[in-house]
């Protein structure tokens, strides 16, 4: 299967997959979490915003992976994938995004004058498909549901009655090859009678 296929057919599991939503809502409570501590940072404490988005990414980054490795990927069972292990991995596979998180703020908030929230909120937004796929590839090793089969072309990129014609031809295969060995067993059975 060419790479393009292999990403389309990735990228269609992954919207099936049910830990998907999950990992959405968690990304969105966590959302509401950053934006209520920036604004408790900014607006009641009068912390410098680009610090507070500092402290409040840390928090929110430890928060988001607990409730995603006791919720989302509760059903995980990898045991050479230890806990501190996934936790190592999530937060350095979240450098790549914190980096663009923060980088985006920074722009949108000091450069663009935008809002901090909405600048937060932007920022988060733009490293989130990162985080969804490191997630399933690298922290937790997941495949996401049906990825196999689609992988191999039963379901998916093909219409629904290319994947039955698929499916049938399996199965006349099967009952060929188990004709064939009842024809066989009938010969040698009549000729050793």
């Amino acid at each position: 299967m060419d790479p393009l296929r292999r990403l389309w057919s990735y990228g269609l599991s992954l919207i099936r997959d049910p830990r998907t939503y999950r990992f959405v809502a968690v990304g969105v409570a966590t959302l509401i979490l950053a934006e209520a501590l920036m604004f408790g940072m900014v607006d009641l404490l009068g912390a410098e915003s680009f610090l507070s988005a500092v402290i409040v990414t840390e928090l929110v980054l430890v928060t988001n992976f607990f409730i995603n490795d006791r919720w989302t990927f509760k059903t995980y069972n990898d045991p050479s994938n230890r806990f501190s292990a996934r936790l190592l991995k999530f937060h350095v596979s979240r450098l790549g995004s914190i980096a663009v998180n923060l980088a985006t703020f920074y722009t949108l908030n000091k450069v663009f004058l935008v809002h901090y929230l909405v600048a937060y909120f932007l920022a988060v937004v733009v490293a989130f498909t990162f985080n969804l796929i490191t997630s399933f590839v690298w922290v937790w090793r997941v495949s996401p549901t049906n990825y196999e089969r689609i992988g191999k072309g039963s379901v998916g990129g093909q219409s629904a009655e290319s994947s039955l014609m698929t499916d049938m031809s399996a199965h006349l295969d099967q009952s060929s090859h188990s004709s064939t060995r009842c024809q066989n067993q009938w010969s040698s059975s009549s000729t050793s009678t």
